[in-house]
C-alpha cells in the first residue's frame, strides 16, 4: 500500500497515523486550512480550568473522503485529533447528505453513500491512540416495525502507543482489541478479541459526579498488566460540565437549541501505562460536528 505514492486516498490514511509531531501537524494544517470546507476557531475552558485555543476544520483528500482535524493549544502543551472517513463512492457537494445516515439509515432502501473505512488518531505529539476500521457496509435489520440499514464494520481495532510502541503494527501502536462485524449504531460485535485472550479484560466504569452529569470514566486493564483509561466530558465554553437539565433551562430562558449547542464542547482525556505519566487531552466543539452533519438533534 505504501508504495502507491500517487494515490491521494492512501496518502491521507498514511498521514493520519504517521504525522504526529507538532511541526508536522501544524505544517499540514497550514496547507489544508486554505481549502477547508468547514472551520471553527475559539477559546474555551477545559474541565480542569485551563484555557484552550481550539481550531477545527474539514477537508476532502479524495472525492470519496473527508477528514476532520482538531488542534488544541494550551500554555504548556499541544494536542490534536484527526479522523479520516472513506465512503464507497464520491461524496455530494452537501456533505450532510452522506453523514446524515452514515451510522443508521431508516427505510428499506440502502443509502447511496456508505462508510467503508474510518481511521483516527488522538495525540499529544509523543503518545497516541489510534482506531482503524475497515470493511464497512450497511446491513438491513429486517425489522417490520423499524426497518433500517445499519453500519457494520468487518474489523474495528484499537491501539495505543508511547514512544516505545510507536512503530508497532505499521505505526498504529500496540494492539489492544478488535471487534469483528461490529454494528456501530447498536454497539454490538459478532466477536471481540483482546490483548492476552482468553484472559478476561478488566473493565471499570464510573460516573464520579452522578448520573445527571456528563462526566464518565472508563479504564481497561489487560492480561499483561497494560492499561488505558479515558475521561469524557461534555462542557460549556466556560468549563461548566453539562447537566441533564441544562438544555431545558436554556430553552426556558429564551435560548434556541442552536445557541445552546454552539456553546458546548466534548473533551476526552486518555491516560495509559504506556504514556509514562503523560496524558492525551483533546477538546472539540459541538458546532463543527453539527455543521458537518455528524451531530444531530
Amino acid at each position: 500500500m505504501d508504495s502507491t505514492l500517487g494515490s491521494a486516498r492512501l496518502e491521507a490514511r498514511r498521514e493520519i497515523y504517521s504525522e504526529i509531531s507538532k511541526e508536522a501537524v501544524l505544517a499540514r494544517a497550514q496547507e489544508e486550512i486554505q481549502s477547508a470546507e468547514f472551520q471553527t476557531r475559539k477559546v474555551a475552558t477545559d474541565a480542569f480550568g485551563y484555557r484552550v485555543r481550539m481550531e477545527e476544520y474539514t477537508i476532502r483528500p479524495a472525492d470519496n473522503q473527508f477528514k476532520y482535524v482538531v488542534l488544541n493549544t494550551r500554555d504548556d502543551r499541544f494536542d490534536f485529533g484527526k479522523i479520516l472517513f472513506t465512503f464507497n463512492t464520491a461524496l455530494p457537494s452537501d456533505l450532510s447528505l452522506a453523514t446524515a445516515n452514515m451510522l443508521s439509515s431508516p427505510g428499506s432502501v440502502a443509502p447511496q453513500w456508505q462508510l467503508t473505512d474510518m481511521n483516527s488518531v488522538m495525540s499529544n505529539t509523543g503518545d497516541k491512540v489510534t482506531e482503524d476500521a475497515s470493511g464497512g457496509r450497511m446491513d438491513f435489520n429486517s425489522s417490520l416495525s423499524d426497518p433500517r440499514y445499519e453500519l457494520v464494520f468487518g474489523n474495528y481495532s484499537f491501539y495505543a502507543a508511547g514512544p516505545a510502541e510507536a512503530g508497532l503494527n505499521g505505526g498504529l501502536g500496540k494492539w489492544f482489541w478488535t471487534k469483528t462485524d461490529y454494528n456501530v449504531s447498536r454497539n454490538v460485535a459478532a466477536s471481540f478479541t483482546w490483548l492476552g485472550q482468553p484472559t478476561a479484560i478488566g473493565i471499570v466504569t464510573s460516573n464520579p459526579a452522578g448520573d445527571d452529569v456528563f462526566y464518565s470514566i472508563t479504564r481497561n486493564t489487560y492480561a499483561d498488566g497494560s492499561w488505558i483509561g479515558a475521561q469524557d466530558f461534555v462542557l460549556f465554553d466556560d468549563g461548566t460540565i453539562l447537566h441533564t437539565g441544562d438544555f431545558a433551562r436554556g430553552l426556558g430562558g429564551g435560548e434556541t437549541q442552536d445557541q445552546i449547542t454552539d456553546r458546548l464542547n466534548f473533551e476526552r482525556v486518555y491516560n495509559s501505562s504506556l504514556f509514562g505519566g503523560r496524558s492525551i487531552d483533546v477538546m472539540y466543539s459541538a458546532k463543527l460536528l453539527k455543521d458537518v452533519g455528524l451531530l444531530r438533534f
